[in-house]
């Protein structure tokens, strides 16, 4: 089998995934809907939520499937022997190109299918509050910053890939250096991941506008509710209502940086008591602690940081890898962007596996949130807004369990509003 051969059955195997997935939710739609989310939707909202599920469905499926066949186009059009003869041998120029590609196609399908999520289906549903000239300045920030960020992880792989052979002369080191050969691996990691959250952060700025929350009544309320945790530097309102109804609030935590956001939709829709409920549940995110699914994650990395430390020592497996895409492909050059590419989707299961440990740790620290907003003296009104948001925004409120194990990184409404309210049990009996 040849690395095209492997890269497509790969790509298909991830079509035949969803639509497993697919199917799944289909099951689980047919089922009454359990009695806390009974009321949610009326009988109209309902049968707009599931016309938007089959219309994005249908989006989605014929995106994938065009995105497989340019696959298949680029695999067999001899571009990478193309530019394994035009680079002369050069590996960041080889890798820069092989990139630029690949990000160029991806930014043309996402943009297309964006622009008919936004202006086809959600503006059918009265989803969206965007022009297309807001639009194209969120696209344009989101793809720049992905570029970007794509070109750093490229230049990455590529130093180290330059680097390590020299670090271990050759693959021949012993336990230690292997050690701190992983470790320095390790650092260019969390560096670029500091790196890629505040690009994040940047790119939030720029597509949205903050401003402080005004002086007055809830302010002070929201200030209470923040005084035992870390210091939150400011607490911010964005302008959501100029791209969409959706409504949400978050805490972002980067290094010393700590703020509060929350959407102007729900200044406009929400109760001042739901608006502390919901914020409640913010600052819960800031009390959190480690749970047992945080330290199974660090396990697993720990483990992973073993594997790499046996490559180095041990590097066959990488050297035959490297070996098969360059015969597959036909080239003399090492193209570090092919080679990461297939390995990347060798490791896919690895990496599925770590996300759902981090989902299940995520979902965890939802539920200890909701209980602050709780404790707080807000559940009522947490489960009132929550209703809303999902209803308003035509979402899913009883996911199939199975999806929600693999894919949620938020508990289900359903799931949610149970453990809401025995959460107000336990506190009404003092537990």
């Amino acid at each position: 089998m040849t690395a095209q051969v492997f890269l497509v059955g790969f790509a298909l195997v991830k079509i035949i995934y969803q639509g497993l997935l697919d199917a799944l939710s289909d099951v689980q739609r047919k089922r009454p809907l359990p009695e806390e989310v009974g009321d949610v939707y009326d009988a109209d909202r309902y049968n707009d939520y599931l016309s938007i599920v089959s219309d994005e469905r249908k989006a989605y499926q014929l995106y994938r499937l065009v995105d497989v066949a340019i696959l298949v186009i680029v695999l067999i059009s001899g571009f990478f022997a193309a530019v394994d003869d035009f680079a002369c041998g050069n590996v960041y120029l080889i890798a820069f190109l092989s990139f630029l590609l690949f990000r160029g196609v991806s930014a043309i399908e996402k943009t297309i299918l964006l622009y008919h999520v936004t202006f086809r289906i959600d503006e059918k549903y009265g989803l969206n509050r965007q022009d297309k000239k807001g639009f194209a300045k969120d696209t344009l920030y989101e793809e720049v910053s992905t570029s970007i960020l794509g070109l750093v992880i490229v230049f990455i792989v590529v130093f180290l890939g330059e680097s390590l052979p020299e670090w271990t002369n050759g693959f021949t080191v012993g336990l230690v250096p292997a050690f701190w050969a992983a470790v320095s691996i390790a650092l260019c990691i969390s560096t670029f991941a500091i790196f890629a959250s505040a690009v994040s952060v940047f790119v939030m700025i720029k597509k949205y506008s903050f401003s402080p929350l005004p002086e007055g009544e809830l302010r002070s309320d929201i200030e209470k509710l923040i005084e035992g945790p870390k210091k939150v530097r400011e607490i911010y309102v964005y302008d959501e209502s100029s791209k969409s109804t959706g409504k949400n609030a978050f805490v972002v935590r980067i290094l010393w940086l700590r703020f509060i956001g929350i959407a102007d939709n729900c200044l406009e829709s929400d109760s001042r008591r739901e608006l502390l409920a919901t914020l409640s549940h913010e600052v819960g995110h800031l009390r959190q602690k480690r749970n047992a699914w945080d330290f199974a994650l660090y396990g697993t990395i720990c483990l992973l940081f073993v594997a790499v430390v046996l490559l180095i020592i041990h590097p066959e497996p990488i050297l035959l890898l490297v070996d098969w895409t360059q015969q597959s492909f036909g080239l003399t050059a090492m193209n570090y962007f092919l080679v990461f590419a297939v390995f990347s989707e060798l490791v896919t299961p690895i990496v599925w596996g770590v996300g759902v440990l981090r989902n299940c740790g995520s979902r965890s620290h939802e539920y200890d949130a909701d209980r602050e907003a709780v404790r707080n003296g807000y559940g009522p009104e947490l489960e009132t807004s929550l209703k809303r948001y999902v209803r308003d925004d035509l979402m899913c409120v009883n996911p199939h369990p199975v999806i929600e194990i693999l894919e949620y990184d938020h508990p289900g409404l359903a799931n949610r509003i149970r453990a809401i309210r025995e959460a107000g049990v336990g506190y009404s009996q003092g537990l």
